[in-house]
């Protein structure tokens, strides 16, 4: 069951609970605010016992934490924070600080990979800019994919990405993150990102090349464009629901079916393999 609790007056959490509401399985936990420390007896949930966890939000922006909780302990003990000023973190946790193995994503680029203690990085095992990471998994993207831009301004993915890069995607927080940077708002930045890395890359669509794709505009508001068959969508195709939500992958009688990947409004991904419309893995 999921659920969204209202933890302190500048913190909420946003995912599956126990016991009523009890943070418990996948979810978020988000900081508005996060100026003070958490010190004392917790109760409840991920804060049960005596505890002390400190981090300094100066410019007052948003933290996220998105891992795994369980009501028996004091946080994740793996997670990924996307804090201000575009940095991020993933890796091994203790308190809600960082520790253990991790990698952190400065907001000057760098990233560094190495053993952290308390939140601070003591022995940095690699080092390298985020731009050479980037470059490396957008040229991989491209491959995958083979984007194309129709003349109308729409972006088609003309080749569905392989069960090992999405199982990259999903277990790599780093690249999620880039790639949906990349594909968010209807691929705009997907020719920011070409410029950016300088990538030579043929994008344009042969409007007399043979092939299925389809556009259509439901009733309810939600846009698709791809494959369809006796008015079914089947194939490869692209959804954006009226709520915002969007599917980018494989179809089958009108129901997702196959490896596909569901990006909902709030940013949470679902990547993998669909059967009639629901995730199996």
């Amino acid at each position: 069951m999921k659920k969204i609790i209202r933890i302190s007056e500048h913190e909420h959490y946003e995912g599956e609970v126990k016991d009523g509401d009890i943070p418990h399985g996948q979810g978020i936990l988000i900081d508005e605010k996060r100026k003070v420390k958490h010190e004392g007896t917790f109760k409840d949930g991920f804060r049960d016992g005596l505890a002390t966890a400190t981090t300094i939000d100066k410019q007052g922006n948003e933290i996220r934490l998105t891992g795994i909780f369980n009501k028996d302990k004091f946080g994740p003990d793996y997670g990924f924070y996307e804090l201000p000023n575009n940095e991020l973190y993933e890796g091994e946790l203790k308190d809600m600080n960082f520790h253990g193995k991790g990698k952190y994503r400065f907001s000057n680029g760098m990233i560094k990979e190495g053993i952290f203690e308390k939140g601070e990085i003591k022995n940095v095992t690699k080092e390298y800019p985020f731009i050479e990471f980037a470059e490396k998994y957008f040229n991989i993207f491209l491959k995958e994919t083979k984007p194309k831009l129709k003349n109308d301004g729409e972006w088609i993915f003309t080749s569905h990405p392989s069960n090992e890069y999405q199982k990259l995607v999903r277990e790599n927080y780093f690249l999620k993150d880039f790639i949906r940077e990349i594909i968010q708002d209807n691929c705009k930045s997907l020719l920011v990102a070409l410029e950016k890395f300088n990538i030579k890359y043929d994008y344009s669509f042969d409007t007399n090349q043979s092939t299925n794709i389809n556009k259509i505009t439901y009733e309810d508001g939600s846009k698709y464009s791809g494959g369809m068959i006796d008015n079914k969508k089947h194939g490869q195709g692209t959804i954006i629901f009226a709520n915002g939500d969007k599917f980018v992958g494989e179809w089958k009688n009108d129901k997702m079916n196959g490896r596909g990947t569901l990006i909902l409004s709030n940013g949470e991904e679902k990547v993998g393999l669909w059967k009639d419309g629901e995730l199996v893995e």
